[in-house]
């Protein structure tokens, strides 16, 4: 197949790009040879490009639940849920994304939330956050009096206010309804269908899991998958010997298109709900520590090394930043 494109270089313009099975084979004036066909292209022909920390698959599956974007009150989210909860009355779980931390800082939900029948689960946009009711509490067997390891619960004079952070995102998430195959495809060709939108063809998934890479696969196998996918499998603080692990065991999905990068580490939180972890203490004087030991970090890189993949850390803050360069 020739492609016919204007591409300025030093030697002059050139009107054909060849392409065969997906490599370009030939640039000049005229086609150097015959080719099965040609497509006359208008506008820029530029290389793909590649985003190395991106959530193709979960922002495909954000993309199906409810939209919080514009959420900047109490009042309007509260009625963005009851509204949702009236028009799935036969969903177990009331799931929405994508309020702004910023623009919601220091909102207490819980009470709103808890007029709703069943469990409620809001993730920020930022996926470090979430909004949750008393029945979404009592599902994850979470006590909203203490905060889990690596997590918080937000309390003030009343209790509760509602919102978690980190680790006890995921404790909720994790008994949440799983997504089924056809589903999860869905979502992810969605997600992809925003990068190619953009001209996206390589991405890193920072945090891929067997559902979202077998439905790579599954996509690949249907010549549905438009980009290439190196995934980033996350290793948890306390449980490194289990996720060097599964990250192992997650390569059997690797092919042509999809390579199991290595482990991914959330170093800290995020800057807007106060979990990165800072050189200097926050205004009020808190901080947050780091989520791995130096042990930890030291294990972690050296069997990554010796496996010959990559670690793709994340790390917001300034003492985050500093310790993990460390370990590199």
């Amino acid at each position: 197949e020739f492609r016919r494109v204007l591409f300025r270089s030093a030697a002059g313009p050139a009107a054909y790009l060849g392409v065969a099975d997906g490599m370009i084979v030939g640039l000049g004036a005229a086609p150097p040879c015959a080719a099965p066909r040609t497509v006359t292209l208008s506008g820029v022909v530029l290389p793909g490009f590649i985003d190395m920390h991106a959530h193709p698959a979960e922002g495909g599956r954000e993309s199906m639940m409810l939209d919080l974007s514009g959420a900047t009150t109490l009042e309007g989210l509260a009625e963005a849920v009851r509204s949702e909860a009236a028009a799935h009355p036969d969903a177990a779980w009331i799931e929405g994304a994508g309020w702004d931390a910023a623009v919601l800082d220091r909102l207490a939900p819980l009470h709103a939330l808890d007029a709703v029948d069943r469990p409620v689960f809001l993730s920020s946009s930022d996926g470090h956050s979430a909004f949750v009711n008393t029945a979404a509490f009592h599902a994850a067997h979470l006590d909203p009096r203490r905060d889990p390891p690596g997590g918080h619960i937000d309390r003030d004079a009343n209790g509760p206010t509602g919102w978690i952070r980190e680790s006890a995102v995921d404790a909720v998430a994790a008994v949440m309804p799983a997504w089924d195959p056809s589903r999860t495809d869905v979502a992810v060709a969605r997600g992809l269908a925003l990068f190619a939108a953009k001209g996206v063809t390589t991405i890193l998934d920072a945090n891929a899991d067997a559902d979202s890479l077998a439905s790579y696969r599954r996509l690949e196998e249907a010549g549905g998958l438009t980009a290439r996918i190196f995934a980033a499998v996350e290793v948890d603080p306390g449980q490194v010997g289990r996720g060097l692990a599964l990250t192992r065991r997650l390569r059997r999905f690797d092919s042509a298109m999809v390579t199991v990068a290595g482990p991914k580490l959330y170093m800290d939180g995020v800057v807007e709900s106060e979990t990165a972890s800072l050189l200097a203490p926050y205004s009020d004087g808190r901080n947050e520590p780091l989520a791995f030991s130096d042990a930890e970090l030291d294990r972690i890189v050296v069997a990554t090394e010796r496996a010959g993949l990559q670690v793709h850390a994340h790390a917001i803050g300034d003492a985050a930043v500093q310790i993990g360069r460390a370990h590199v």
